[in-house]
């Protein structure tokens, strides 16, 4: 996990997610230009750092019931069917990404469109792979999701599932379907509010790659407000999703490279893991400190509160 989330970010030099921000449907012309859909990518991120019960609450998250309709390989709860139409951007977004990576953007109207990065054949061909490989695609509407069938480093991964967990404790016999993904939030990277649509179940365990501790975000509904879970080195989140009881649940990052790994683990693995975590210390993992205030934690990564400031907006990168 770390030599490929180190690849990747060596090789592709986001440092500022809000330059692959997507816009809402209908915003590509905008996307093609890079760094024009910071407002609302920033909208999405003050979501999560606010506390539910000052945000909006339950009638904010079902603005993001449309999002987990779409037919984006999410599974059963897709109901509807996007476009595909490739789009070439800019050559200021492509040059600000460097010549490890040639950028397409795909316009899935009538769902949110998305970039797909594709490697040059100039670095870590172990990772990204050859020239023309695609690699990775933006994940939701501020992260990026590395390739999960043919990535170089999905397979090895997987692998290392098979070998450490085996069939007791993975979910599924089939490994490659019990690895459920590598994800990259560079600074002001986000996976907006969502249930995963719903339609799945079981145990995930989380395992996130940080450069900088606490500047990275797991946050959860709780009652009628929400808990944020600062991330640590190498952290583990585990948490369950039910099918009819939707787990609303997000991802921020300020200033943090996270890359994380999910898995889903077997219902025996999950309650050994939880047997041996003792009653005290279970309390404080599974979440009892707030949100962190949209003040003191988004002002003082330069996005004012009552506006978009700082890094970031008016196609600046």
């Amino acid at each position: 996990m770390e030599r490929c989330s180190r690849a990747l970010t060596e090789s592709v030099p986001v440092t500022d997610m809000s330059l692959l921000y997507t816009c809402e449907v209908g915003g590509e012309a905008k996307m093609q230009r890079g760094g024009a859909c910071t407002e609302e990518g920033f909208k999405h991120l003050r979501r999560i750092l606010v506390p539910l019960e000052e945000g909006g609450g339950e009638r904010m998250l079902q603005e993001y019931d449309a999002f987990e309709k779409e037919n984006r390989g999410h599974g059963a709860g897709a109901t509807v069917q996007c476009g595909d139409v490739e789009l070439d951007v800019e050559e200021g977004l492509q040059e600000a990404l460097g010549g490890n990576v040639s950028l397409v953007l795909d316009d899935l109207n009538p769902c949110h469109s998305r970039y797909r990065f594709k490697s040059t054949g100039a670095v870590h061909p172990e990772v990204l792979g050859p020239a023309g490989h695609h690699f990775a695609t933006t994940h939701h509407l501020g992260s990026i999701s590395y390739k999960k069938q043919e990535g170089q480093c999905s397979g090895r991964l997987a692998s290392i599932i098979n070998a450490s967990l085996g069939l007791w404790g993975m979910q599924w016999s089939d490994p490659v379907r019990t690895f459920r993904g590598m994800y990259w939030y560079p600074p002001y990277g986000f996976t907006e509010w969502h249930t995963d649509g719903g339609h799945v179940n079981g145990w995930r365990i989380y395992l996130s790659n940080i450069d900088v501790e606490h500047q990275s975000f797991f946050v959860h509904k709780k009652g009628e407000g929400s808990v944020a879970i600062p991330d640590r080195h190498f952290q583990a989140n585990m948490f369950q999703v039910i099918p009819g009881q939707p787990l609303w649940h997000a991802v921020g990052s300020l200033s943090a490279q996270r890359v994380s790994v999910g898995i889903a683990i077997s219902k025996k693995l999950a309650e050994k893991i939880i047997a041996r975590i003792p009653p005290s210390e279970l309390l404080a993992r599974v979440g009892t400190r707030p949100a962190p205030s949209l003040a003191e934690e988004v002002e003082r990564h330069g996005v004012s509160v009552g506006g978009i400031g700082g890094r970031g907006g008016d196609g600046e990168w």
